[in-house]
């Protein structure tokens, strides 16, 4: 998730404008990205008030996978890509906040705060090799729709790792209990 995140935080004006657009349009797109992350997180907040919070991780985890290919899909379009870019920081921004609330409840209490550290741990490996396997991809030739092609795995993937994390947590705590 956040190999995705970086990727999508760091690289997308520069991207914008490798396919055209002003660097101004570049700078614009990664501000509605950060605004669209702010409101992003209120609303995941407050729609977790009402909702169970491993449901809407989900969502926002596979509405931004959906949302990265359209935005890669819109850049051709400025306007579309703005308003994609703007949701797409909202959703992902929300599945960050939803996997920071949820891992926590993954790990018995015994083994909880060496549970978030170790998955705070790898998610920051993530983060930090995301941002050079895209330098190094970009020097090889990938275009800027491969590059968010390719980086809609990490969203997915953390999606199944976290239906596969919620299993078994909770028929590990069923046994505990029962």
């Amino acid at each position: 998730m956040m190999a995705g995140y970086y990727f999508v935080f760091g690289w997308t004006p520069r991207l914008l404008t490798a396919s055209g657009l002003t660097a101004q349009q570049g700078i614009t797109s990664g501000v509605l990205l950060s605004l669209g992350g702010i409101v992003g997180t209120i609303l995941f907040a407050l729609t977790a008030a009402a909702l169970e919070i491993r449901r809407l991780t989900y969502a926002c985890l596979f509405a931004t996978g959906v949302l990265v290919v359209l935005f890669a899909m819109a850049m051709p379009n400025l306007g579309l890509a703005l308003v994609t870019g703007l949701l797409l920081g909202g959703v992902v921004n929300g599945a960050m906040a939803g996997l920071y609330a949820l891992t926590p409840r993954l790990y018995p209490p015994h083994v909880r705060t060496t549970g978030m550290g170790w998955a705070i741990g790898i998610g920051r490996f993530g983060a930090i090799l995301a941002p050079i396997a895209t330098g190094v991809l970009v020097d090889h030739g990938w275009r800027p729709m491969q590059l968010y092609f390719a980086f809609t795995g990490p969203f997915l993937i953390a999606a199944l790792a976290l239906g596969a994390l919620c299993v078994s947590a909770t028929q590990q705590w069923a046994r505990e209990v029962g």
